[in-house]
């Protein structure tokens, strides 16, 4: 059925372009002498032209509009293509309605409705409303109107108007030549005086059509006109010329509805467009100041968050070194009370030549390289290997055979370089893992990557956040890590560039020192050893006039490294 009316064209309509019921239908007092105007997106509608992207694609609607002396024009095309012809396919219905069905005022709300229907389903519907000259589709296969049917009315419109055109012409011409008839000579010399009275005639009416084309029409015109002149010169016959005479007319009448109509679809483009135009610059205006609120809004929040960080920044200072100070005076204590355990128990182990220690194994990257494990601290037996990277850390992991109470890993800042920070966590996770798998009762130690000013910053301190987030909501048994938060501007939050080498992430000696001094606090916290003591002796004797005071804190001997469990 679709491919039935996709096949309909002007070549096999049934066209009766004749006066008929449909002027007794529709007289011209049904019409308005001027439209009222448009709104909604109908405003926006072209004059005699579809535009598909007026309306969403989901509406299935398009529309236009005509002049008020061719919307009668259209109302005889549509009912020569669907009550004359599309009526006529089998299957096909067509419904025509006007509403209200009678008709009192022409600038009332009133309108007509041709309905399009497939075994009762509505292809689309076709509203003319009378009282603006817009004429709108609707329906599921509204695009076969605009892209078949539409064409086929537009040529039938066209029809109508030259026929209408050469109707009143002919009527003219009558009512001339009846009023004045005209003499035969004898002879067959022509009528000199009467062409020439024609033919001034038909120069006026050239003259008054010049007046409203534009310039551009002129020599069309002249054209004609010079036309006319031969064809009067050549003409003996009053009859044949009156003939001429209407058809080059209607040319010309053809060629002014032409302009005209090229020109009516211009101004509408144009108004279209200029209107658009007004509706993007507002748009603009207003996100523009959505723009500026939202910036300043922005700003502030920053402005906010950074008063935030700075006073963060030094609540950790202030935590960072009572931590200090807590742990400190924890390992006095614990120190003192060994030192007295051993002292009881020294007899009886006096055929032991040596002391057992706590073995801790560090893997790290060329960072630690520089950090003697010998001298890391006396209370454990450190061992060291350099593994530059995760996956190095996983290969010697998976072919170690030794047993060790504690694994401190520094493992991250290489990583960062090339993987994305959820990479670099989904290579730790897994490396915890197979530790914890492996030996599950070892002490891990995590630790975090210290500051770097390459271009990474913001990936390292991602990653750091990454991690410490996973601890913390997978709550991991005998895991826990280490924040250098001392190795860290105080003032800005940015990294210490006095512990970095010239590359931006490599340690100095400074840094290297840090790194070790943090490392080590983190083993005597775990493995629950407490911290070295410095000047013990000297301590011991001051202990009673100034207790805890020889215990190095803040910014003394063991530095501020952030350790967490």
């Amino acid at each position: 059925m679709e491919q039935k009316l996709r096949a309909i064209n002007t070549e096999g309509l049934t066209i009766e372009l004749g006066i008929g019921k449909l002027e007794d239908e529709y007289p011209n007092e049904c019409f308005p002498v001027k439209f009222k105007p448009r709104n909604g997106k109908a405003k926006y509608s072209r004059y005699e032209e579809i535009d598909e992207n007026l309306y969403e694609e989901t509406a299935k609607m398009v529309c236009f509009y005509t002049s008020e002396k061719r919307l009668f024009y259209w109302i005889k095309a549509c009912n020569i293509l669907y009550y004359d012809n599309v009526s006529n396919i089998e299957g096909i219905d067509v419904k025509w309605s006007d509403n209200p069905q009678t008709w009192e005022d022409p600038n009332g709300g009133n309108s007509i409705t041709i309905e399009l229907l497939d075994q009762e389903n509505l292809l689309y519907n076709v509203t003319i409303f009378i009282s603006t000259g817009t004429i709108r589709v609707q329906g599921h296969y509204y695009q076969m109107f605009s892209r078949h049917h539409f064409p086929i009315l537009k040529g039938l419109v066209s029809q109508i108007t030259t026929r209408a055109e050469e109707t009143r012409e002919e009527t003219r011409v009558k009512e001339v030549t009846s009023s004045t008839p005209i003499q035969y000579s004898p002879e067959p010399a022509l009528n000199v005086s009467h062409l020439k009275v024609l033919q001034s005639t038909l120069i006026q009416s050239i003259d008054k059509l010049q007046i409203s084309i534009e310039n551009n029409t002129s020599s069309i015109i002249d054209a004609i006109s010079k036309t006319c002149a031969e064809k009067i010169i050549k003409t003996t016959n009053t009859e044949s010329l009156q003939q001429d005479n209407i058809v080059l007319k209607s040319q010309l009448q053809q060629e002014k509805e032409a302009f005209i109509l090229k020109s009516r679809q211009l101004e509408e483009s144009s108004k279209h467009l200029k209107q658009m135009l007004s509706d993007t610059r507002d748009e603009l205006n207003r996100a523009n100041s959505q723009v500026e609120y939202l910036s300043n809004k922005l700003s502030n929040q920053r402005e906010e968050l950074e008063a935030l960080d700075t006073s963060n920044r030094e609540l950790k200072c202030k935590l960072s070194e009572v931590q200090d100070e807590l742990i400190n005076m924890k390992s006095g204590i614990l120190s003192e009370s060994t030192a007295r355990d051993n002292y009881k128990t020294v007899g009886a182990s006096s055929n032991d030549n040596e002391q057992i220690l706590p073995s801790v194994l560090l893997l790290g990257t060329s960072n630690v390289r520089n950090i003697n494990e010998k001298v890391l601290t006396s209370a454990v037996s450190t061992t060291k290997y350099v593994t530059y990277t995760i996956e190095d850390a996983t290969k010697f992991i998976g072919s170690c055979t030794s047993t060790y109470n504690a694994i401190i890993l520094h493992i991250l800042t290489n990583n960062i370089k090339n993987d994305e920070p959820n990479e670099c966590v989904t290579k730790l996770q897994k490396l915890v893992a197979e530790i914890k798998t492996k030996w599950p009762a070892t002490k891990l130690i995590l630790s975090l990557t210290t500051p770097r000013n390459d271009g990474h910053q913001t990936a390292s301190q991602l990653v750091n956040a990454m991690v410490k987030q996973q601890l913390l909501l997978e709550k991991e048994e005998n895991v826990s890590f280490i924040e250098h938060h001392n190795m860290f501007d105080v003032s800005g939050g940015g990294p210490n560039l006095s512990l970095l080498s010239e590359d931006g992430y490599h340690l100095n000696e400074r840094g290297v020192s840090k790194l070790a001094v943090n490392l080590r606090n983190a083993i005597h916290t775990t493995l629950k050893l407490g911290l070295p003591v410095n000047n013990q002796f000297n301590r011991s004797r001051s202990r009673q006039k100034n207790r805890f005071r020889g215990f190095p804190r803040g910014r003394g001997s063991y530095g501020r490294g952030s350790y967490n469990k």
